[in-house]
This record gives C-alpha cells, structure tokens and sequence, in this order.
C-alpha cells in the first residue's frame, strides 16, 4: 500500500522506508504532480521564454534526482531510462558522467565510455570521467587507449595514486602480457568495479587532487540521506529552489 507525503508523490510504505514506483502508471504521476508544483511557483514573474527555460533545467534536474535514487536503490536500468529523460531536457555534464556509471554496472563498457566522451567534451579536465574511461578501456583490453587517459589524467593531478597504479599495471602488462599479468590485471579491474562507482551532483568539485576520495564522501553521504526516511526520495521539497550551480553547464 502506497500513501503520499506530499502533492508530489513522494513514496514510503507502511514501515516508512523510502521506496521507488514500481510502475510507469506511478512514475507518471510523480512526473505530472513535479511539473504541476513548478508551474504553481513564481514563473508569473519573468518572461515566458526565460521560464520556459528554467522549467526544462529544473524538470531535467528532478529527473537527475530521481535517477540518482534509482542507482542507489540498485535499479540501474531506471537510473539510465531517469538520466536520459533529464538529458533530453538539458545536456548537464553530472547526469553524462551517472549515466555513464549506470552504464558500466550493467556492464555496457561501450555507452560508458560514450557517456564519458560526452563529459570531457564539456569538461576536458574531469578527472573522474578520464579515470573511469581507462578503466572502461581496460576492460575492453584496449590498453593503448587507457594509458593514454591515464597519462593526461597524471599531467593534471599528478598525485593520483589509483590512476598511477593503474597506469603502472598497464605498461607491465604491454610489457610481458603473460598468463600471469593477465590474471593480475583481471584481478586489479574486479576490484575497481568495486570500488570505483560513485555518483557526482552540483556541490562536488571534481577538478582537485582530492577527487576521487570526495566521490566516495558523497557517495556516503547520499546513502546515510537514503536510509533516513524522513528524507524525500525525489527531492520534491527542493522543487521551487534555484540557484546558479544547479543550471550552469562545466565546470560548477
């Protein structure tokens, strides 16, 4: 049994834990009660052009939102079907880079790294999507690819100790590709796979040495809000809230 918490379904069940629509007829709903909570705001007070703009941006960034609740509850082909609804909406480099990790869990090495060529198309410095397409590139042993991503990666944080490891176990593999560095490097990507697999949202600044490891501080973060059930899962309390990070494109 499904009971809403506000006008803009935001569901829990009976042991108020947080939990996702398990039908399009519901997904609908929530969409329609999202663009009826924005047309309901203030866009009375700026141009028709201007507000039709933002309602696009914000609409993309609910799907975003929602997609990123998606991933987390381990549906990943929502997540992906959620992320590109927000990117048919507005091209945002975050939805890019989580649909390219929603990607790899499903084991789509190849529209990963599609997604991660959209990324660096916007910002050619995001190390994570350079770390995650070489890890992608591995996989798909195209190792001359994969080194080279690692390589600019190191001229931009030089300190980047899985990217140097990684990039170390490429070159002895190139080196002497026996049995035994083939078994190494299967070994070293299983447990990447692992631990590698992070969303990113508005307030990560990704273009530090410190990247990687404030992924894994949101990726905490993001699951601590999950398990709290007084968190909406659709951030729909957020509907009526700007700012500049949540619209602008690159870097942010």
């Amino acid at each position: 049994m499904y009971t809403n918490r506000t006008s803009s379904i935001s569901v829990i069940n009976n042991d108020n834990h947080e939990i996702l629509p398990k039908s399009d007829t519901q997904w609908k709903e929530h969409e329609q009660n999202v663009s009826h909570d924005f047309d309901s705001s203030d866009g009375n007070d700026i141009s028709d052009e201007s507000y039709q703009i933002n309602k696009r941006r914000h609409m993309a960034r609910q799907h975003r939102l929602n997609g990123n609740t998606a991933f987390y509850s381990d549906d990943y082909q929502q997540s992906i079907d959620l992320y590109t609804k927000s990117l048919s909406l507005d091209e945002n480099i975050f939805t890019y880079y989580n649909r390219a990790i929603a990607y790899f869990k499903l084991n789509d090495y190849n529209a990963s790294i599609q997604d991660c060529f959209q990324v660096l198309k916007i910002n050619p410095a995001h190390i994570t999507a350079l770390y995650h397409r070489a890890l992608c590139y591995c996989i798909n042993q195209q190792y001359d690819e994969g080194q080279r991503d690692l390589e600019y990666l190191l001229t931009i944080d030089s300190d980047n100790f899985e990217a140097q490891h990684l990039l170390n176990r490429i070159i002895l593999m190139k080196k002497t590709p026996s049995n035994h560095e083939v078994i190494n490097m299967q070994s070293i990507i299983k447990s990447l796979k692992d631990t590698s697999m992070h969303l990113e949202d508005e307030h990560i600044n990704y273009n530090t040495a410190s990247s990687m490891d404030m992924n894994i501080a949101f990726y905490e973060n993001a699951n601590s809000d999950h398990d709290n059930h007084n968190i909406d899962p659709f951030h729909t309390s957020s509907l009526n809230e700007y700012d500049d990070e949540d619209i602008a494109l690159g870097d942010e």
